[in-house]
């Protein structure tokens, strides 16, 4: 295949995915595609269409566990340093994000401007694409709290909005997970504030993940959603997990919702490790856990 022929993106080839993930797991992908625009995304997509290729879309690669052979033909990469403009709207308080704009991005704009809404976001590693993709949050907040609408294309590379409304936001979930449709983008609001006590509130959460999360090893943050009776993390900390290891992967003994590559951990020893403490949980509390972290 000519990659030469996709238009307004970068790309490599033979490219291992442990490369482009937090777990730092996954195979040598034939081609990795990094558009430099929407109109790069659409090249993508139809080159990868039209010469009937399995395709797969990331942003940052903080909440997925590749396979150790990759099952993709290419991968399209939306992240910084493209896709990742701040646009203003007429409304001071509104703003059209592109959905390769990482978090940190987005919160250092947001304080500069003594924008307070998004605090919350502090510490989470991805993007806006892939946070509206998750509806990621923390502190009981959800990205879908702050977002009006979003921007996605579909299969025949065309674009449009889509109300708050129709995208299905749920807890860990939206619309996009089956709908097909590329995130482009979000338009965010948010509210005056002070600036001094915007920055106060991300620097405290951002240190309070630090110091209660192991981020010293890579991983893909929480690995099971919270069950409606509870935090997951303590539900496997009671069912014994703590410290579990298969191969390089370990459940963390900081905080039992994070399985580690602990050294060089495989595809297969984290997977197992996974079935492992699902199975345990069910068996000791009858609770049955759901995977966060996307497995493919």
């Amino acid at each position: 295949m000519d990659l030469n022929n996709i238009k307004f993106c970068d790309f490599k080839t033979d490219a291992p995915l442990s490369s482009y993930t937090s777990f730092k797991i996954g195979g040598v992908c034939p081609a990795i595609i990094f558009p430099k625009s929407i109109e790069g995304v659409q090249s993508a997509l139809q080159f990868a269409i039209e010469n009937n290729l399995k395709c797969f879309i990331i942003g940052n690669g903080t909440n997925i566990l590749f396979p150790d052979k990759s099952p993709y033909n290419l991968i399209i990469r939306i992240c910084s340093p493209f896709l990742e403009e701040i646009k203003e709207t007429t409304n001071p308080y509104i703003f059209q994000i592109q959905a390769g704009t990482l978090i940190s991005t987005f919160l250092k704009f947001v304080t500069e401007n003594s924008l307070t809404g998004a605090e919350f976001l502090s510490g989470i590693p991805g993007t806006i694409g892939g946070a509206t993709f998750m509806n990621a949050g923390a502190q009981g907040k959800y990205i879908s709290e702050i977002i009006r609408k979003v921007e996605v294309m579909d299969k025949n590379y065309k674009t449009y909005w889509l109300d708050k409304s129709e995208s299905g936001f749920e807890y860990r979930n939206s619309r996009f997970k089956t709908s097909g449709e590329i995130i482009l983008g979000a338009e965010i609001k948010l509210t005056h504030g002070n600036k001094e006590k915007i920055n106060t509130e991300i620097k405290d959460l951002l240190n309070y993940r630090n110091n209660r999360l192991p981020l010293d090893l890579p991983s893909a943050g929480c690995v099971f959603k919270n069950p409606k009776n509870g935090p997951a993390a303590y539900f496997i900390e009671l069912a014994g997990c703590k410290g579990l290891k298969i191969g390089g992967a370990l459940v963390s003994t900081k905080h039992a919702n994070f399985i580690l590559n602990a050294g060089d951990a495989t595809y297969k020893d984290v997977k197992s490790l996974i079935v492992e403490v699902k199975k345990r949980v069910y068996d000791k509390l009858s609770i049955s856990l759901e995977t966060e972290v996307i497995i493919l």
